[in-house]
């Protein structure tokens, strides 16, 4: 029996992996699809101890933890990147504008289903987020009613619609 351990400075790293959403965005074309990339892959999360998490021949093995993959892994990652007083919108935009799309080797970051070829931004979007970046993004995007009732316009959507949107 040999134990795992932490592998540090693994390369290269980041990726876009086979599970993630691509893009483009079926219900609205003119918005990239994903925003960005964050990790996702064998995290070891906590584990609901009545579900194994492998079997070793007929005994089921138990744990309060479990490696697991797939975007419910990364969204915990991408949600902690914050800051408290700006709004959602300003804060997409500081994660966005501060990825990086370029891994530890100073490669472009590669996507897993297409064997390793570079990522296209419907596979990384923005990036892969940088959270050390974000904390300070410099510049910061952000939208108000008016700009949202635009993207509304854009999408020939009717003024019903638009009115239940904006209220």
């Amino acid at each position: 029996m040999s134990y795992k351990t932490t592998a540090l400075g693994s390369k290269p790293a980041s990726r876009a992996d086979s599970y993630s959403s691509k893009g483009p965005s079926s219900s609205c074309p003119y918005v990239l699809k994903p925003d960005i990339t964050v990790p996702g892959t064998s995290i070891l999360a906590a584990w609901p101890p009545n579900l194994p998490v492998a079997q070793f021949g007929s005994q089921n093995l138990s744990s309060n933890f479990n490696f697991a993959s797939g975007t419910s892994m990364a969204c915990p990652h991408g949600a902690g990147v914050a800051h408290p007083d700006w709004s959602p919108v300003a804060i997409r935009s500081a994660i966005m504008t501060t990825s990086d799309v370029f891994d530890n080797t100073k490669e472009l970051v590669k996507d897993i289903a297409t064997d390793y070829k570079p990522a296209s931004p419907l596979a990384l979007g923005a990036g892969h987020v940088n959270p050390n970046k974000a904390l300070d993004p410099g510049l910061v995007y952000d939208v108000g009613v008016q700009d949202c009732v635009n993207l509304l316009c854009a999408m020939n959507s009717t003024q019903q619609n638009i009115s239940i949107i904006t209220r």
